[in-house]
């Protein structure tokens, strides 16, 4: 029963699997792990960065692995990542690579092309894609952002029963940082075949090594986490619930290195 009980999860949430990145971006993300969420931010980052992080969603023994890699460059800043989730009976692999760039002042832009691998084991079912993530950032001020980013899917394979639609995924979202301390995130969201979702984020540094992590959705869903650094690394737990599967819970390392 259990197979069959994760194999309807996995279908009725087929298209937020292949578009959330690892640690959600329902809270607040710093470091490296704005490469998912928020890669055009990216482009001024002047240290080498590098993550490896786990996460534990919907069951037990369906678990998420990231490696993740911010690599400055004259040519802009090389973004790299690899990600693995399943289980016995599913398995995911996607491999990424893009770069940020600042073109004005004000504006930042960033492309990531992952191709993303998936196989149902017992249907012995074959899936590929190719996804295509834009992310454009715009400085109203020193204290203002505004984000929009877009993905969009690529089918590269086909089987003989009907595939799932591909999804697109488009976010606007606002930063406000009143302080140096204090961040707010405005985030709405609109996913194919779903309502829009309306975030508020939240990240506070109450000591020089410890930021607290906040975010509640329009539906109820909240989500909380910490972030403890011991420079030259960072640590980063995060856990959200939701009423229909449950907790996510993630934890990941990250290393700064100054080139």
């Amino acid at each position: 029963m259990k197979p069959i009980f994760v194999v309807c999860l996995l279908s009725l949430a087929a298209s937020q699997l292949l578009a959330e990145p690892l640690l959600s971006e329902r809270l607040p993300q710093y470091s490296v792990w704005q490469l998912f969420t928020q890669s055009a931010k990216l482009a001024d980052e002047r240290d080498i960065l590098f993550g490896i992080g786990v996460e534990n969603r919907f069951v037990k023994n369906l678990n998420d692995a990231t490696l993740a890699a911010v690599l400055p460059h004259r040519s802009g800043t090389w973004l790299v990542n690899y990600t693995y989730d399943g289980y016995s009976a599913y398995r995911r692999h996607q491999a990424a690579i893009g770069l940020a760039k600042r073109f004005t002042p004000y504006c930042s832009y960033a492309l990531r092309t992952s191709f993303i691998a998936e196989r149902y084991v017992n249907e012995r079912t074959k899936r590929g894609y190719l996804q295509l993530h834009h992310s454009c950032v715009i400085t109203l001020s020193k204290q203002v952002d505004v984000l929009t980013t877009f993905s969009h899917y690529i089918r590269l394979s086909y089987n003989q029963r009907e595939d799932p639609p591909l999804s697109h995924l488009v976010t606007l979202e606002m930063d406000y940082h009143p302080t140096r301390q204090l961040r707010f995130c405005l985030q709405m969201q609109n996913e194919s075949f779903y309502k829009p979702i309306l975030r508020l984020k939240a990240g506070y540094t109450i000591l020089k090594n410890l930021t607290l992590l906040g975010a509640m959705q329009h539906d109820g869903r909240l989500g909380v986490g910490f972030i403890f650094k011991t420079p030259p690394i960072s640590y980063t737990f995060q856990t959200e619930y939701t009423a229909i599967i449950g907790n996510i819970t993630s934890l990941s390392v990250d290393w700064r290195i100054n080139p």
